[in-house]
């Protein structure tokens, strides 16, 4: 039985546990498509799932050759969307990490926070460009105040994301000491 459900979700760690306790309750994930959430219904806790951005896009040879080196490790990717990469592995396989150390996890935080970064500075850019045109009318001033609000919307995780990459970097200078 195969199943859809509908999200959104600015917090990948957020939509990480979602999916493992919908994993918990039997519901494997199976296929994401923007919003849409597919799942089958299986064994509850089978596996165990965990997201990443990769650098390239799955199907470009650095990604593929990752993805390879995970299979190895019985690591499946599920599904991929953009550069996010969907991966799980059985649960009865042991636990389940992508990111074992300190570096490898600044690294994912801040590649995800320059996105974040990155269209938070578009959508800002083009509401100021829409409220400074010559020939301002009522499309432009509503078009401002939605690349405004998607700004201030991105700007939450993006400052949560750089609180996790800062105190990660106190944690390393703990360690390095």
């Amino acid at each position: 039985m195969r199943i859809k459900k509908y999200k959104i979700f600015m917090d990948f760690e957020k939509e990480e546990a979602w999916l493992n306790k919908m994993a918990g309750l039997g519901f494997h994930f199976v296929e994401y498509k923007f919003g849409r959430y597919y799942f089958e219904k299986g064994v509850p806790g089978a596996y165990i799932y965990r997201l990443e951005m990769l650098d390239d896009y799955p199907t470009d040879e650095k990604s593929a050759e990752y993805i390879a080196f995970l299979k190895e490790q019985h690591i499946e990717m599920v599904t991929s969307y953009h550069t996010w990469a969907y991966f799980r592995k059985k649960a009865e396989d042991g636990s389940f990490e992508i990111y074992t150390d300190i570096p490898s996890r600044m690294k994912h935080y801040e590649k995800v926070a320059r996105i974040f970064g990155i269209v938070l500075l578009i959508n800002f850019a083009i509401g100021c460009i829409n409220v400074n045109i010559n020939n301002i009318n009522n499309i432009n001033i509503y078009l401002s105040v939605v690349n405004f609000l998607i700004a201030i919307i991105l700007f939450i995780p993006y400052v949560k994301i750089g609180l996790k990459v800062k105190h990660l970097k106190q944690e390393k200078e703990l360690f390095d000491r």
